[in-house]
């Protein structure tokens, strides 16, 4: 069984890895795509990977990447739109990789179209108003039969072997006598950076302040960058592992709309949320707003810290969330999700022609977003596009048979000519 994990940002490495690893480990053929100058992806919005960092993580973790698809491998994977695995001939999935907790003001139902496998963290994730576009979005319900929940792989290993605070604390050389705050904001509009800021610079005088903004951040918004950087704050590059992260803090800053937000309630970890007041009053989860802090203004920020500090994060309605949001078995969630795609792959072969259904569905959601105006960026004449993709389909045949038949000559030239040099050799030496 081949199995292929297509890469469009380094950071989505250290999502998949833990599944990759395992799948490794049960004998599949299990690999990343790491495609250089893949054009494609950016006329669809999204942005070309950093292909030297990707490879530089993959090689850190000892697995193996593919600098071009496999169309015939078994299955593969990606975190965004079906657009992307258009060129694979059999199964394609999506992975979840992250919960959010507030809806994106913008929808497009075509993210979730065009894939076999719907690979979810939890419960809340499953739920037919919680179909998800980047973290979750409300939209149609998931086929029930293609929707499997593999809890969250990427913290096997903080489940499975505990990082020791005390020695990254060490590596840092942090002050032992000071707690530490993690500061992880979001990215373009509803990055916390620009108002929340100032005031996180400062708890400097009572905390060691870590900060490790989006990746995005890192290459797209360089103001902020400079911002942050100009501050008393240790800034922590965007491939640290999670865990180092997580480990040396005692408190977790995030924006409400970061999916880093709910990496911090599973790892158990006191948070202080930063929300506008809009973004409370629409949560995905209102309940949750009963068992963490949330802070809407900067002026706010201390005494949101010191609530944060009292509120313990085993108390059982915030567990109850926790398993609600992350129906994770804390160590094993890697297994249970390579052994979700070995058993759909095996039970749902997939023949050449479903490929043709699955663009005749994008296609037709594209057309319905036409008519409401929200096309995606890029994509126009969804007709005509099909078209001509299945003439290139065509031509990509008569091309390749073509090639075989002078293939094929070029080797009977060969043998021919072969022949000829043996007959004249035997006749010199008659002679």
């Amino acid at each position: 069984m081949q199995v292929e994990f297509y890469l469009i940002d380094p950071v989505e490495v250290l999502h998949f890895a833990a599944v990759v690893r395992a799948l490794v480990g049960m004998g599949v053929d299990a690999y990343f795509v790491l495609r250089r100058g893949d054009t494609s992806t950016m006329q669809l919005g999204l942005y070309s990977t950093d292909a030297d960092v990707a490879e530089t993580l993959i090689k850190r973790l000892q697995l193996h990447f593919a600098p071009f698809p496999n169309p015939n491998a078994d299955i593969a994977l990606t975190i965004h739109n079906g657009r992307i695995l258009r060129d694979y001939r059999k199964l394609r999935a999506r992975m979840m990789y992250g919960v959010g907790l507030v809806s994106p003001e913008y929808y497009s139902s075509g993210m979730s179209v065009g894939f076999d496998l719907y690979l979810v963290h939890g419960e809340f994730s499953r739920q037919p108003s919680m179909q998800f576009l980047h973290h979750t979005v409300p939209s149609a319900p998931l086929p029930p039969g293609q929707v499997r929940t593999i809890g969250y792989p990427r913290f096997d290993a903080w489940f499975n072997n505990p990082p020791n605070a005390q020695l990254i604390r060490a590596k840092y050389e942090m002050n032992p006598h000071k707690p530490a705050i993690l500061y992880l904001p979001t990215w373009q509009y509803r990055s916390s950076v620009d108002t929340f800021a100032d005031a996180i610079f400062t708890l400097s005088e009572r905390f060691e302040i870590f900060v490790k903004p989006h990746h995005c951040t890192y290459r797209l918004e360089p103001e902020r960058i400079r911002n942050l950087s100009s501050g008393p704050v240790r800034m922590l590059e965007s491939t640290t592992p999670p865990e180092e992260a997580f480990a040396v803090a005692d408190i977790v800053i995030s924006d409400v709309s970061s999916g880093a937000l709910t990496e911090a309630i599973l790892l158990n970890k006191k948070v202080v949320c930063l929300a506008r007041r809009d973004e409370v009053e629409h949560l995905l989860l209102p309940e949750i707003k009963q068992h963490i802090a949330i802070c809407g203004a900067p002026e706010k920020l201390s005494q949101s810290i010191s609530e944060a500090l009292t509120l313990g994060t085993r108390p059982q309605q915030i567990q109850k969330l926790r398993r609600y949001m992350f129906d994770t078995t804390e160590g094993d969630d890697a297994v249970r999700a390579a052994r979700a795609i070995i058993e759909f792959t095996d039970q749902r072969p997939r023949r050449l022609w479903s490929t043709m259904r699955t663009d005749l569905r994008w296609r037709g959601q594209c057309l319905g977003e036409m008519a409401r105006g929200a096309l995606p960026e890029g994509i126009k004449r969804p007709a005509r596009a099909l078209r001509d993709r299945l003439r290139r389909r065509k031509s990509c045949k008569n091309l390749a048979c073509l090639l075989r038949r002078l293939r094929s000559s070029l080797v009977s030239q060969k043998i021919s000519r072969r022949e000829d040099v043996s007959k004249r050799s035997t006749c010199d030496s008659g002679r």
